[in-house]
């Protein structure tokens, strides 16, 4: 039954969601837009200027982190624990590893991040 009742729930964000797009005259297609007053604007991909850019958009809107549970219609609310964080091999060692950016989630689940530019990434 709980299953039936959140496929249902589905249905209506989605009819939701298409009537948002007819009540504004949106265009049906797979990008995402921005609706500032009347104006539409289309959203294009584009690069990052650096990896700290990105690191700093993450530790200060954890939300762009994916990570919704899609059968329980729950979203994770993460907080960051610590940035530039090192990680050891055993309990009485130093920081062997690093990591970008450590999370955990509203049910203590840590989340490890490490951001990466593919321009920045040195070939092998």
């Amino acid at each position: 039954m709980a299953h039936l009742a959140g496929v249902r729930r589905n249905e209506r964000a989605k009819a939701q969601a298409c009537e948002a797009r007819h009540a504004y005259d949106l265009p049906v297609s797979g990008g995402i837009f921005l609706l500032s007053g009347e104006k539409l604007v289309e959203m294009r991909e584009q690069a990052y200027d650096s990896e700290d850019l990105l690191q700093r958009w993450l530790a200060k809107y954890p939300n762009l982190l994916a990570g919704g549970d899609q059968l329980a219609g729950t979203l994770r609310r993460w907080l960051l624990v610590k940035r530039e964080a090192g990680i050891p091999d055993r309990e009485t060692s130093g920081g062997r590893w690093s990591l970008d950016h450590l999370f955990i989630d509203q049910e203590a689940v840590p989340t490890l991040v490490e951001v990466k530019r593919s321009d920045d990434t040195v070939p092998e």
